[in-house]
């Protein structure tokens, strides 16, 4: 058998989604789920790698679990320099719906403030909202490529998730915090040459201080793929309006 594809690492967590359990011990399925994640960490690696990008200023870092687990695990690339944890900064993420019907990849933004002595979520929807709706308008150009054919709107299948509010809250932000995604089924998971990975990759580290957002808001975009303005029809990607 021949390496892995993307394909098969993505399939592995979203197959595994009905077996959620949030328990941090002897929990056999969610340990299966970080195999998963923890072989797709390394093979974006690998193609960050191909493309001499990882030792310049691109990594990978895989979440959904501290001790207990997340019903939405996670992937993203990232500029530590602008984004150097998972709370702070814009990057490109992979989210996994809750329910294992798809999988998102989004350019998104940290969600979490420090209250009550630790990072919890952001409780205020306008203030995701508004940043993600300036990150837009500072994209300019750029954004109006991925527009295209990337949506603002991405639903990670979170409401009847058996998780407490506050991980509830944290699922809700990770969508009020998309700034563009791309979205693929379980059913239409991308091959590695149809894939919007790093073989593909539109690169460019903005500071978007100098365009309309707080000055210690700057984004690192890892938008993967160049394809984004120009996919063919048949793409494995399922295409949304930029205005839903």
């Amino acid at each position: 058998m021949g390496e892995p594809a993307v394909s098969d690492f993505l399939r592995g967590v979203l197959d595994l989604a009905p077996k959620f359990s949030r328990e941090g011990s002897n929990n056999v399925h969610m340990e299966e789920r970080e195999e998963f994640l923890r072989g797709l960490e390394s093979k974006l690696e690998d193609l960050l790698s191909d493309e001499k990008l990882d030792s310049q200023f691109l990594f990978v870092e895989r979440g959904g679990r501290q001790y207990m687990y997340s019903p939405v695990p996670w992937v993203r690339i990232f500029d530590p320099e602008h984004a150097p944890t998972a709370q702070n900064g814009f990057y490109v993420v992979l989210l996994f719906a809750a329910d294992g019907s798809a999988v998102f990849l989004s350019l998104n933004q940290g969600t979490s403030e420090f209250r009550s002595n630790k990072m919890r979520p952001i409780l205020n929807d306008d203030v995701l909202l508004n940043r993600a709706a300036m990150a837009r308008m500072a994209l300019d150009t750029w954004a109006s490529d991925v527009a295209v054919t990337g949506s603002i709107a991405i639903d990670l299948r979170g409401n009847e998730i058996p998780v407490r509010a506050e991980s509830k809250r944290r699922v809700r932000n990770y969508e009020l915090a998309n700034i563009f995604a791309y979205k693929y089924s379980q059913d239409k998971l991308p091959s590695d040459t149809t894939f919007i990975t790093p073989r593909g990759i539109a690169c460019s580290s903005l500071g978007l201080g100098e365009r309309g957002l707080d000055s210690q808001d700057q984004v690192s975009i890892c938008w993967i793929g160049s394809r984004c303005g120009n996919l063919e029809e048949g793409s494995d990607i399922e295409t949304g309006s930029a205005n839903q």
